[in-house]
């Protein structure tokens, strides 16, 4: 068992282990009380327990490492491995550095003349409620909680003063409630859970409009109207349609300030100032590695392995 420093870090190292059916082999660190004969396996506990270090099994040798997740394996690069291990890994570890940094910052205190300002883990902001980590359902859900009060009061009362006409309905639908509805969706940065919520009232509001509810015959038996051709009857789309175009009419204002062509200007020139040294370094790298071929002489690599 070998453990060499990598670009003089103490936090980096090379770890150089056996993996085979001899009994277990233990994990380097002392503290660490991990132990397996299997080599995938140790290196998927270095990936999680020490991302930092560089393992490698001498049954194996050194393997290539994945730019994502971080773990050493002969396809890491192939579309297979970042599909499966490595995205569920690399979301449960973005959640993880989450959590870890929402803990810092609850340990920090704001004073204003000397007194602790109280902290909360929500507020509401001009009518949109805000989070302490950037999380938009508890938005989503307050609104939901405002648009069925609101339907609740007056779609009875619309329904029998337009004669149940659904595409008059419809109408009433999207002026008032989805008003109310998708109010601060233009930010909302959208997940599934989102909208299946969105989505769940939006369908029980075409469903109420249409008179096509989910109903229970006689013989016991549900009949679940085709959601699709209660929207079309209701003249209405998907909720994802309706998030979709006022993010866009907020996109097309954006894009038509000063401020986003100044940005989109720095931007565009720093794009082509960092492809600009990456093509130069890959320049730099092959004639390095053509002089010393041409001279018999191995290049070396960065670190100790």
């Amino acid at each position: 068992m070998i453990c060499l420093p990598v670009n003089n870090e103490e936090s980096s190292n090379t770890i150089i282990l056996s993996c085979n059916d001899n009994g277990p082999t233990k994990c380097y660190y002392t503290n660490c009380k991990y132990s397996t004969n299997k080599g995938p396996l140790m290196r998927k506990h270095y990936r999680q327990r020490h991302p930092n270090d560089i393992i490698i099994i001498n049954e194996e040798g050194l393997l290539p490492r994945c730019t994502k997740c971080g773990l050493f394996q002969k396809n890491a690069m192939s579309q297979q491995h970042q599909n499966s291990d490595c995205k569920k890994f690399t979301l449960r570890m973005t959640k993880r550095r989450q959590e870890i940094m929402q803990q810092a910052a609850g340990n920090v205190e704001f004073y204003i003349n000397g007194q602790a300002v109280k902290k909360v883990s929500k507020f509401k902001y001009l009518g949109r409620i805000i989070t302490n980590d950037d999380n938009d359902l508890p938005a989503v859900d307050y609104n939901l909680c405002k648009a069925r009060a609101t339907w609740g009061r007056i779609g009875k009362i619309i329904k029998r003063k337009t004669n149940s006409n659904p595409k008059v309905l419809a109408i009433f639908y999207k002026v008032i409630i989805q008003s109310i509805l998708l109010y601060g969706s233009e930010s909302w940065v959208i997940n599934n859970i989102m909208i299946e919520r969105l989505n769940a009232f939006h369908r029980r509001c075409a469903r109420f409009i249409t008179g096509r509810h989910i109903r229970m015959l006689d013989d016991s038996t549900w009949v679940y109207p085709s959601t699709t051709k209660t929207l079309e009857l209701a003249d209405l789309l998907p909720i994802e349609d309706y998030v979709e175009t006022r993010k866009l009419t907020v996109g097309g204002y954006v894009e038509g300030t000063d401020i986003y062509a100044a940005c989109k200007e720095i931007t565009t020139n720093r794009l082509v100032w960092w492809k600009i040294s990456k093509r130069r370094e890959k320049m730099n790298i092959v004639i390095e590695i053509s002089e010393n071929s041409e001279s018999g002489v191995t290049p070396e690599r960065d670190g100790n392995v």
